[in-house]
């Protein structure tokens, strides 16, 4: 029953660096898989996968993330158990190497009763939540920002000073997210990202926002990518997975086709929105009265670079394009429970 899926974000993705994000998103995958095969949780794979994706410098995650105006580096990331119901994020957070595992402590610190009434957090933002990083012994970096990004700063800075547009696909919004199955039909989702491009310090973004970036419930697991303003408003993740809960005749396909297109492209909180409103999104869906697990993946981004597998399989690739003039692609693939992935 074990299956893992990872993104390394929905965006722009160059040709040249095709290979890069596909041999992240590969190792991700292998990794977060391995655990599950050795029995750990889906909440384990999904911070395994993820780490893996902050620890690479092609994402804008953990090392490499996008630089904030002031040429910093914050970082959004959260988690859900869907079996648990509970959640936890840090947002903004600085000189942590890896924010999802932040979120992991967190995660198990509010299924332990609190001394004196107390209450586990659900998020942590800025210096407090790395001052409770530290206290737990959480690795710290001295520099997450690596040559690449700061070119991308440097170029981008000088448009902006200059008052010259930026081309929509030149704008990177790779937040990257894992989900999983572990073999107890447990299910996770997770997510982590630098942000977009030139943010203001202190900025949080879907990563890091409740039914925006992640959602996991049931026999369901989401994570998305994308504008997090946009993913943020339309509570995104969480308006998928309830699409996917619902128990009608409509195919999943045709669920997050009108989800993406109803709400979000055309959401009424996005009505003043004029440019692209740009998503991605992974999907799980346990289906064990058939024996199946459904693979879902959307965006409207020129490119979402996609790893998955199951037990007893190798971690499939696939760069996915959206073709010219048509407003979205979606793409869904079901296999059966306990066999490998064709």
């Amino acid at each position: 029953m074990e299956f893992i899926a990872v993104h390394s974000g929905a965006g722009f993705q160059s040709e040249s660096k095709q290979s890069k994000y596909l041999n992240a998103c590969k190792e991700a995958c292998s990794n977060g898989m391995q655990l599950l095969i050795n029995g750990k949780s889906a909440i384990d794979a999904v911070v395994e996968a993820i780490s893996t994706l902050e620890d690479n410098q092609i994402t804008n995650a953990g090392l490499g993330s996008n630089l904030c105006n002031n040429g910093t580096v914050e970082c959004d990331a959260s988690i859900m158990d869907g079996k648990s119901l509970n959640w936890a994020a840090v947002g903004a957070l600085s000189g942590v190497k890896n924010p999802i595992k932040v979120t992991k402590l967190m995660l198990s610190e509010q299924l332990k009763e609190q001394p004196f009434g107390l209450i586990a957090p659900n998020i942590l933002v800025g210096e407090g939540a790395k001052r409770w990083s530290i206290e737990r012994g959480c690795e710290l970096s001295d520099n997450l920002v690596t040559e690449g990004a700061k070119a991308t700063y440097n170029k981008y800075k000088r448009k902006i000073e200059g008052s010259d547009p930026i081309e929509v696909k030149a704008r990177r919004l790779d937040t990257v997210g894992a989900i999983a199955i572990d073999a107890a039909g447990n299910l996770a989702a997770g997510v982590s990202s630098g942000g977009i491009l030139l943010k203001n310090p202190g900025r949080v973004g879907q990563a890091a926002m409740y039914g925006s970036g992640i959602w996991a419930q049931d026999n369901v697991a989401v994570t998305t990518s994308g504008v997090g303003e946009y993913l943020v408003k339309t509570l995104f993740a969480r308006e998928c997975a309830s699409q996917l809960l619902t128990i009608d005749d409509r195919l999943n396909v045709e669920k997050i086709h009108n989800v993406f297109v109803n709400n979000f492209i055309e959401s009424p909180f996005l009505k003043s929105v004029n440019g692209v409103k740009s998503a991605g999104v992974i999907c799980a869906h346990l289906d064990q009265s058939k024996s199946i697990i459904e693979f879902l993946w959307a965006h409207n981004t020129p490119t979402m670079s996609i790893a998955y597998c199951c037990r007893n399989s190798q971690p499939k690739t696939i760069f996915s394009k959206l073709p010219e003039k048509t407003e979205m692609f979606i793409q869904s693939i079901p296999f059966k429970i306990n066999s490998a992935i064709t």
